[in-house]
């Protein structure tokens, strides 16, 4: 069962300065992420980590100020702003500027439509709704994971997988209706779940 903390999403909880489990599941969501994209742009080893948590902190500092104006992805791009200043910093800090070609990296970071925003708009989506799937699951039973799974990712008609689970097709509808309004609750502002 879902406790009723589930009906907020987890960006208004933060902003809110919301438990310090709220931050953790922000942290579980996004730092594979952040090292990813850093690691792209020349951070290594234990400065990812560093600029990491610089993100992290500039996120909590930050987000009570944050408000989404209902687009699509504007949580998105405002994590990407923070992560191109604290990448400036990080290269005029470290004086990495002669070994990458940080002016014309950090240009196409800031333009919305460069190939790598571009491609920062799809992985953030694709990664965040798997790691909200893997946050989600242990509220369920393994039927309605499973029923949920089978008629969303697999594109099973819900009779098919009434059928194949020996349960009613109603039931296969419920579990399908329960785990996506989990997910949505917790996308809201981060996401867009169709």
């Amino acid at each position: 069962m879902m406790s009723v903390n589930t009906s907020l999403s987890l960006l208004e909880r933060l902003s809110d300065r919301s438990s310090e489990a709220d931050w953790e599941r922000l942290h579980a969501i996004y730092a594979p992420l952040l090292q990813r994209w850093l690691a792209r742009y020349g951070v290594s080893g234990s400065d990812q980590d560093d600029l990491t948590q610089d993100i992290f902190h500039t996120v909590f500092r930050e987000i009570p100020q944050f408000r989404h104006n209902g687009h699509t992805g504007a949580f998105r791009r405002w994590l990407r702003i923070m992560i191109v200043n604290r990448l400036k910093w990080f290269w005029r800090s470290r004086r990495t500027h002669a070994s990458l070609n940080t002016d014309a990296l950090l240009a196409s970071m800031e333009d919305p439509n460069s190939d790598p925003n571009v491609m920062w708009e799809l992985e953030h989506d694709v990664h965040v709704a798997k790691r909200l799937l893997e946050l989600v699951e242990h509220r369920f039973t393994g039927t309605s994971w499973e029923a949920f799974r089978l008629q969303v990712l697999q594109g099973c008609r819900a009779s098919e997988t009434a059928s194949m689970l020996g349960i009613t097709v109603n039931a296969a509808l419920i579990a399908k209706s329960r785990v996506l309004k989990a997910l949505r609750d917790e996308a809201r502002g981060m996401i867009e779940l169709e």
